[in-house]
């Protein structure tokens, strides 16, 4: 029976999941070479999302090498994410019902805009980042740290995220799993599932 409900943050609860896409709008606005910045980018990022530092630089980086204001620039990655208020909305609804969880590899500074932004603690029960915990999915610690915290065994849990690589790992620890398209499919899934929703 499941008891937990587990959400990755980008591409889920969020319409837009990847950064590439507004690196390369923003490179070919500023005249820059893309693959360059993606490049800066990607290194700091993969730093920064298992907590080798705040992930300030990815920012820093981006921006002085686009030739634009930091807060500028910050503000365009962030408003390049908008949360799905449908979701939200269904994470309430299931909050009375079952553990609520997201799991995320956001970097710290961002995280941190976001959780107050949107005031997620209201929404769900754990919060598991990647830059606190020090591995990221789809490395299998963070889906065990997530057992642990929730004291629950894996088939306990679903996990819906819109990442292959990261439902294929939780799929082989146990977790029941959700391939994230959208949230009418998510809604018509947890349905055949018999989740209260």
């Amino acid at each position: 029976m499941i008891k937990a409900i587990v959400f990755d943050y980008n591409g889920v609860l969020t319409q837009e999941g990847h950064f590439e896409p507004f690196l390369s709008r923003y490179a070919h606005k500023q005249g820059k070479d893309e693959r360059y910045l993606q490049r800066l980018v990607r290194e700091e990022w993969d730093l920064a999302r298992e907590g080798q530092n705040d992930g300030t630089e990815v920012w820093n980086k981006a921006a002085a090498y686009l030739g634009v204001p930091l807060e500028e620039f910050r503000k365009g990655w962030e408003d390049n994410f908008p949360l799905r208020s449908e979701m939200l909305g269904l994470v309430r609804v299931l909050r009375p019902h079952y553990k609520t969880a997201v799991m995320t590899n956001m970097i710290q500074c961002w995280w941190e805009d976001v959780r107050r932004e949107y005031l997620l603690p209201d929404y769900f029960g754990d919060v598991f980042t990647s830059y606190e915990i020090g591995a990221a999915k789809p490395d299998t610690r963070i889906f065990e740290y997530a057992l642990e915290r929730l004291e629950l065994k894996a088939e306990e849990c679903l996990f819906i995220d819109d990442q292959t690589k990261n439902t294929a790992v939780a799929q082989r620890l146990g977790f029941e799993v959700i391939l994230f398209a959208s949230p009418g499919k998510l809604r018509l899934e947890l349905n055949g599932r018999r989740i209260i929703i």
